[in-house]
Order: structure tokens, then sequence, then C-alpha cells
């Protein structure tokens, strides 16, 4: 509990811990903090009962106020996710952590067996914190009441008002609920027991420009009258990303890891295989942090669609859009660049990972 106040403290105005009766004294002991700002209520036999107790002590404030929910048992949430739940519920109304969820997922019986596979696409894990506009949040907890409805969170009480309703902002894996004594472990070693291991790396990579072929930059598709040359789909803003990312963790570059004398890459798109790479570093420990990537190209021109690119990169890597810069440059007429005969790409890229000390 302590942790997670201590995340939120300096985000908000007021924090209001829930706890069962006989747990207050001991909760009030551990977070001796500033009153003012610290508030308890009593909790109930459900969660979505003790999140009701904590709203009634936010009676008095406005129904434009943002209130945020959040898991104890989440001790490891940042300040980023924080600080983004925040920006989405003054947007759109709502802004709930979750993670895409990447593993294969399957329905098995009681006894284990496998059932069905089920389809992973558009499914996401739910985290905290969840943040609502407050008036939102009290429609949302009055239509729950009236209907005799027990939700598993926040969200999905608000959801029944209305489709569109719950905005979800991607998290990373690091903000992990606390269920099993092994996640116990890897909290206590995070928070006491870790220093961080910080790796930089660089990409680059050109193509020539061909007549007859799709132009695919960052991921997405882009009308033009030529497109770049290459074994794969020649997506620069990717292969230089890869290249950054495999080389900030070590690994073989992509020319080794999908050769263009391979015809299983023949045509194919480099979204498999920045999500292939994104694999490999989560596999070793690696997080990432944030990549930078510069086009240099005469035409076209790349800024009506570096909004989407930097949507398209986040989501593969499974980091925040703020996490992803996309900006491009000419080469002021010089070299082959210059002269339009093709596009290159520099990316830099920042990835972490906790080491014991």
């Amino acid at each position: 509990m302590r942790h997670a106040v201590a995340a939120f403290w300096p985000f908000v105005d007021t924090i209001t811990v829930i706890g069962r009766d006989d747990d207050l004294p001991a909760l009030r002991e551990a977070l001796p903090l500033d009153s003012g700002k610290l508030r308890f209520a009593m909790g109930g036999a459900t969660r979505q009962a003790s999140v009701y107790n904590g709203m009634l002590a936010l009676l008095d404030e406005p129904g434009d106020a943002i209130v945020l929910v959040h898991d104890a048992a989440r001790p490891l949430v940042s300040g980023d996710i924080i600080t983004r739940c925040i920006a989405s519920a003054l947007e759109y109304g709502s802004g709930v952590a979750a993670s895409c969820v990447y593993d294969t997922l399957k329905r098995a019986d009681k006894d284990g067996f496998v059932r069905e596979t089920v389809d992973r696409t558009g499914i996401w894990a739910a985290q905290t914190p969840q943040a609502f506009r407050l008036d939102l949040l009290r429609r949302a907890f009055d239509a729950a009441t009236a209907s005799g409805f027990c939700g598993a969170d926040e969200a999905s009480l608000v959801e029944r008002l209305d489709e569109d309703s719950v905005k979800l902002v991607q998290d990373g894996r690091q903000n992990i609920k606390i269920t099993t004594p092994a996640d116990m472990a890897f909290a206590e070693q995070w928070l006491h027991g870790v220093r961080p291991d910080i790796r930089v790396g660089n990409g680059y990579d050109i193509h020539r420009l061909a007549p007859g072929r799709q132009l695919w930059l960052g991921g997405i598709q882009i009308e033009f009258d030529k497109g770049l040359d290459g074994h794969s789909d020649a997506d620069v803003v990717l292969h230089a990303l890869c290249d950054a990312l495999l080389g900030a963790a070590g690994m073989p570059d992509i020319g080794q890891l999908y050769p263009n004398t391979d015809e299983r890459f023949r045509g194919a798109s480099s979204m498999e295989f920045l999500r292939d790479v994104a694999a490999r570093l989560a596999k070793d420990g690696w997080n990432i942090g944030n990549a930078d990537c510069t086009l240099i190209a005469e035409q076209p021109k790349i800024s009506a669609y570096s909004g989407r690119m930097r949507q398209t990169i986040a989501q593969a890597l499974g980091v925040g859009e703020c996490c992803i810069n996309i900006k491009a440059t000419t080469n002021e007429g010089l070299g082959a660049l210059g002269a339009g005969l093709g596009i290159a790409c520099h990316a830099t890229c920042c990835i972490h990972r906790a080491e014991s000390r």
C-alpha cells in the first residue's frame, strides 16, 4: 500500500485508502503522510462496494473531477501510466490501464484439457489505475445498483452505459498484480534489490524507390507512384528500428535473422519482423523505453502519416504512443536521396531491464 500511495502522491490532490475496518489502524501507521491529503474509508464485501465507499469521500468534488481507482496489489505502477490515464480521462472521460494479450489463449475443461483455442484479436488484460470523470463513474455505479449488477472492475460498470465509454491506455508488463509468492518476490526485487540495466541502440536502412511497388513506411501503406525495392516490403522505418532494438540488446541484426536469401521473407510485412524483435527482447527480459526515428526523403511528405505510424509501431511493441517518435527531413537536393532516388531512415532506441545488485 505504501509503494502504491507513493506512486500517486505527486499527481493527485487527495488519496482515499480503503481497507477492512480491522486493518485501518495498521494502514494509518504504515502511511504517516500529510493527513490533509490522505483519507481512509472502510471497505465493503466486494470491490464494487469498497470503491463506492471510497467515492462517498468525494461528495464535495465537482462532476468533472478525475478520479482514479487503483489496486494496492499493484505497487510497481509508474508515474507514466498514471499521467497517461489522467490525460485520457480528461480527453475521453475515461482512461483504463491495460495491456494487449500476446500469448495464445486456450479454454480448458476442469481437468486441464484444451477444448478451444481462443482468438486473441482485440483482447486486452485490464489493469489499474482506472481513471474516470467523477460524474461518469457516479452514473455507472447508480445504474449498476439499480439493476443489481456486480462487475469485476469499474470499467465493467462504465462500459454498460455506452459502448464507447471506456478508453484503454496501453501499459507495460511491469505493472503486475501481486497474486502469487513469485509475484511478491519479483516486486520485492524490483523495489529493493535491483538496478536498471539501460542500453541504447541505433539502426539505419536505405532502399531505392522503384515503379510498380507499394510504398510502406512505419507499418502503413502510403499512396505514392513508387515503392521501395527490396526482398520484403522494404519498410526502411521498421528495418532501422528493428536493427536499433536488436543492436541495443546485443542480438543479431535483421540481415541475419531475416535474410534476403530466404524465400519465406519474400514480400513479407516488416511488421512481422518488428513483432518478432519485440518478442525476442521480452523473452530476454528487456523493456522498451522509447524509440526515435528520422526519415530522409524528398517525397512523399510524411507529416500527414506520422501519427498513424506512431500508433502502429507502439501497438506492435506494446508501449504507449508517447514512447515512439517519427519525424522526417529532406536531403536538401543533395546526393541520391536528394534526387528522390530512394528513402532512408535513422532510428535510435533505449531499452532497459532489471539487474540484480
